[in-house]
């Protein structure tokens, strides 16, 4: 019984890697996990900790929504710091791992610390659960349940071992699934986050005309001032931290730094790109347990009904403002003391 919650945060790192991204996922298993955790007895701070950690930390995975916006941009400017085109997908997994590292470090301590620990310790020696009255036995799956997971299974084979790019692959699977009538169109298209899109697209364009005008370099060198190249990190996850607690991590935090990585390393005159990116990356997301993001308010929501939602929310909201300093402290020790 202890291992419930442990086993979940793996089961949300597992979906949300290979595809869905963190939204996505939270909104697909946060009322399942919460809904368990209110049966179980498991707080459900200590709860949200793990399902948002997770999805979180799996965010960066080259197959999901967020990995994808993050390893464009890199990309991009792969040119700039000398890094190879064949090298990226193995960058693209290493920022995919540093955020797992981190974030799981994180959410785990705070899980223990909210009740998670002393909730665990009662469970020893216990009487064991039913699993049939927890989560009854699935039914057995469709054929388009079928297809739908060898599609999945195509795509992650096809970018991992035959590197082709993972948006065509998603277009062909996509329009084979419309040709034999897996899916229904109609509201695959009304299911798509376009805003979500057209903000990132903006964002992008924004930063294209705000880098044409020297902005970029002005916010490199007001960075750079207060910086070295190792507390570079730490500055980093402190700064997208405290923007990113009232602006979209993914849509205008990661568009907004990513791009000045090449600039910072010769402002400070030194430090890796990879440990700058991922201080960014981590630093904008660790806020995101906060109930002002999708993903806090949706575990607020499927809180079971004996929990207190404002005592819940209010819990929330510290521990994702707090997050600006605590990822600033885990950005410098990982990724400028440690160089992970």
């Amino acid at each position: 019984t202890a291992l419930i919650p442990i086993i979940f945060f793996f089961l949300v790192t597992l979906v949300t890697t290979i595809g869905p991204g963190n939204i996505a996922s939270t909104a697909l298993l946060a009322p399942v996990g919460m809904a368990i955790a209110g049966r179980i007895g498991v707080p459900a701070m200590a709860m949200t900790m793990l399902i948002v950690g997770a999805a979180n930390g799996a965010a960066f995975s080259p197959f999901a929504p967020t990995g994808i916006i993050s390893n464009g941009i890199i990309a991009k400017m792969a040119p700039q710091l000398g890094i190879p085109a064949d090298s990226l997908s193995s960058l693209a997994w290493k920022v995919h791992f540093n955020s797992e590292i981190v974030q799981g470090l994180v959410n785990f301590g705070g899980f223990f610390i909210f009740g998670g620990l002393a909730w665990m310790r009662k469970q020893s020696g216990g009487s064991a659960l039913n699993i049939d009255e927890i989560a009854p036995k699935p039914e057995p799956f469709t054929t388009k349940q079928w297809a739908t997971l060898a599609g999945i299974v195509a795509l992650v084979i096809s970018v991992i071992f035959l590197k082709w790019d993972v948006g065509a692959v998603a277009f062909g699977i996509g329009a084979i699934f419309l040709l034999f009538e897996i899916a229904d169109d109609a509201k695959a298209v009304k299911a798509m986050p376009w805003g979500v899109i057209v903000m990132v697209c903006g964002m992008s364009v924004l930063i294209d005309i705000m880098d044409q005008a020297g902005g970029l370099l002005a916010m490199v060198k007001m960075i750079g001032v207060i910086s070295n190249p190792v507390t570079i990190n730490g500055v980093l996850g402190f700064i997208t931290g405290i923007i990113s607690a009232y602006s979209s991590s993914s849509g205008v935090v990661m568009p907004m730094f990513l791009p000045m990585v090449p600039g910072l390393i010769k402002e400070v005159g030194g430090g890796n790109p990879i440990a700058l990116i991922s201080s960014i990356n981590i630093g904008a997301h660790l806020v995101d347990t906060s109930p002002l993001s999708t993903l806090g308010a949706l575990c607020i929501a499927s809180a079971a009904e004996h929990e207190d939602k404002a005592k819940l929310f209010r819990n929330l909201m510290l521990w994702g403002l707090s997050m600006s300093v605590v990822g600033a402290l885990v950005c410098y020790v990982a990724f400028g003391v440690l160089g992970l």
